[in-house]
């Protein structure tokens, strides 16, 4: 921005002082976590360490292993049909929330140790969460938690080849998860023909919605957005070879 960042600067400013209005004043938990959640990302990437440390450490954590999810089930009495539906659907839900924060450490990991690891370092890091992934989504009812997650982590292994001059390697990857995607594409359409109170019953309401927009469409526009950024990363040699 101009003025040497002086926008930049008064627009996180402004963000700031309105999520901490949130924080204080909020009794919406899950709302304050994520405004925590933010700001801290905020402090980060404006060098403001200490000050981030303060919301990440504001934020719930799983290392306690304390958590709601497990119990839940617990308390849903499974005498009646409708019960017992609402006992297995907590369970996959509960699934799904702990896949989510995995995968999403396994996001962030890649993410980082593209720009600062050695290749081999990246490589086994990403291969090994791709493969957690996989085995994850052996379960379709954990598919839409992951493929997302799994789309992004792939996006960095291929930045990380394209990086370190390997534009065939990258693209040999990038054909692989082009492969993947297809296939989801082709699991949603099929899973949309189906009523959609059915799809909720069955997937869960958060599934259901991202299986409802996963189209061709929406995914092609994606995909250009991923290859701009790969553009970026890469020299410019480097990417012409990898879009061959």
């Amino acid at each position: 921005m101009e003025n040497d960042g002086k926008e930049w600067k008064q627009l996180i400013r402004r963000t700031e002082n309105r999520a901490m209005q949130v924080i204080r004043y909020s009794g919406d938990k899950a709302l304050v976590d994520k405004c925590h959640f933010s700001l801290a990302w905020l402090c980060w990437h404006s060098g403001e360490w200490e000050k981030g440390m303060q919301h990440v450490e504001a934020l719930p954590s799983i290392s306690n292993n304390m958590l709601k999810e497990t119990l839940l089930p617990y308390f849903i009495s499974i005498d009646t049909e409708e019960g017992r539906e609402n006992w297995k659907g907590q369970i996959r839900d509960n699934y799904q929330n702990f896949i989510r924060a995995l995968n999403k450490q396994i996001l962030y990991t890649a993410e980082s140790m593209m720009w600062v690891s050695p290749l081999n370092e990246v490589e086994e890091k990403c291969f090994w969460g791709l493969s957690i992934m996989d085995k994850f989504m052996e379960n379709e009812k954990m598919k839409a938690h992951c493929q997302g997650y799994y789309r992004d982590t792939y996006k960095f292994l291929v930045a990380a080849y394209l990086r370190n001059d390997m534009p065939g390697k990258a693209a040999e990857e990038w054909k692989k998860l082009l492969g993947k995607i297809d296939e989801y594409v082709e699991f949603c359409s099929e899973i949309n023909k189906k009523e959609p109170k059915e799809v909720v019953r069955i997937y869960g309401n958060a599934a259901a919605r991202n299986m409802e927009i996963y189209t061709r469409e929406w995914i092609d526009s994606k995909l250009q957005f991923m290859l701009g950024q790969l553009r970026s990363w890469s020299k410019e040699d480097v990417f012409s070879e990898f879009e061959k």
